[in-house]
C-alpha cells in the first residue's frame, strides 16, 4: 500500500526535515508541501525534503493568485532538479478568504486554474510563450535552463466544476483534509467525469486524499481545533456532513467571526469519527479500506499531534 504523508507546514522546517527522513525509512513513498496562508511555503518545505531524502516523492502546492504561472514554472523546474525528478506539481485556487486579508481578489478561478495549468506545462516542456488570456499575459516567455520533466500534475480541488476540470486537464486530485467519504466518492466521480468529456482514460488518474490522523486519543482536542481551521475555508465540508440545522448555523457564524476555538467545542467525537483517522490498528485498517473501496488511489496522512509518534504508528498501516 502506498501512503503520503502531509507535516501541514506546521513545524519548524528543520525538525521536519527529520521526521521526513523518519517517514521514508517507514516506507512512505509521498509527501505532500501543501501552502496553508500563513505558515511555512511549499517551495521552502519542498527544497528542503528533498535534499533530506533520497527516494520519497514530493507534491508541492502552487496556486494561480499568489504566483504567476511563469514563476512558479521556474520553482517547479528548480525544485524538480533539487529533487532529481521526484517533484509533483499541484495546482490549488487557495479559499477566497486567505487571499482577501492578503487583499488578493479570487478572480474567475476556473479560468486561472485552467491558463495556469496550459502556461505551466508549456514552460515546462520547453516551449516560448507568447499570450494574452483572460487572466494571464505573456510576451516571449521561456524557461532558460533544461528541464527535467515532471510525473503528472494535480489538481488540489473542492466544488464540481473544478474537479471536472481536474480530470479535462490534469492528471488527478489532491483532495483536502476533513472531508466526509460520501464527498470524496462524488469527487472522484466529478474528476472521472471531466476526463470522460475530454476523451482522456481515467485509468492513470490519481485520487489522493489527505486524511487527519491522530494516534493518541488523548488529544482530541487539538484534532477539533484543526478541524474547525479547515471547515472554516469552505462550506463544502459542512454541507457533507449532515449535521443537524442548529449545530451547522452556530458552527457558520463561529466560522464568520473567526471564533475557531468556539467552533472547535462544537464538534463531537462522532462528527470526527466520519472525517478523520483514529482510534486502533483494526479500526484505522477498515476505515483505510472504506477509502480504497469509494476509488482512493493515495492515502496521505496528517498527523494532527506528536508527528514522530504518528508517523511510526502511521507507518505499521503499510
Amino acid at each position: 500500500m502506498r501512503l503520503g504523508l502531509n507535516l501541514r507546514g506546521r513545524y519548524n522546517i528543520l525538525e521536519s526535515v527529520k521526521l521526513v527522513s523518519i517517514a521514508e525509512e517507514r516506507g512512505f513513498e509521498y509527501l505532500l508541501a501543501p501552502e496553508y496562508y500563513f505558515f511555512r511555503d511549499t517551495v521552502s518545505q519542498t527544497a528542503a525534503y528533498a535534499l533530506a531524502t533520497k527516494k520519497i516523492r514530493i507534491i508541492c502546492v502552487f496556486n494561480p493568485y499568489t504566483r504567476n504561472p511563469a514563476l512558479t514554472a521556474m520553482s517547479i523546474a528548480s525544485l524538480n532538479e533539487i529533487a532529481e525528478g521526484r517533484v509533483i506539481p499541484c495546482l490549488g485556487a487557495t479559499p477566497a478568504s486567505w487571499l482577501s486579508k492578503m487583499g488578493i481578489e479570487q478572480r474567475a478561478p476556473l479560468a486561472a486554474m485552467r491558463e495556469s495549468c496550459f502556461l505551466i506545462r508549456k514552460l515546462l516542456d520547453g516551449e516560448t510563450i507568447s499570450t494574452r488570456g483572460k487572466i494571464f499575459k505573456m510576451s516571449d516567455v521561456a524557461l532558460g535552463f533544461q528541464v527535467k520533466p515532471v510525473e503528472k500534475i494535480l489538481f488540489s480541488v473542492i466544488g464540481p466544476r473544478m474537479l471536472e476540470l481536474a480530470g479535462e486537464i490534469g492528471d488527478g486530485v489532491v483532495l483536502t483534509a476533513f472531508t466526509p467519504v460520501t464527498y470524496i466518492q462524488e469527487a472522484i466521480g466529478y474528476v472521472r467525469k471531466g476526463a470522460s468529456k475530454a476523451g482522456r482514460s481515467i485509468d492513470n488518474l490519481e485520487f489522493a486524499a489527505a486524511i487527519a490522523y491522530l494516534h493518541d486519543k488523548r488529544h482530541l482536542n487539538v484534532l477539533k481545533s484543526y478541524a474547525a481551521y479547515v471547515m472554516s475555508a469552505s462550506n463544502i465540508i459542512l454541507n457533507y456532513l449532515n449535521l443537524d440545522y442548529e449545530k451547522k448555523k452556530r458552527l457558520q457564524e463561529c466560522f464568520a467571526r473567526g471564533r475557531l476555538d468556539e467552533a472547535a467545542t462544537l464538534i463531537s467525537d462522532d462528527d470526527l469519527g466520519r472525517i478523520a483517522l483514529f482510534g486502533n490498528m483494526t479500526e484505522c485498517r477498515r476505515r483505510l479500506e472504506e477509502y480504497f473501496r469509494i476509488g482512493v488511489t493515495l492515502p496521505i496522512i496528517v498527523p494532527v499531534a506528536e508527528p514522530k509518534e504518528a508517523i511510526y504508528e502511521a507507518s505499521r498501516l503499510i
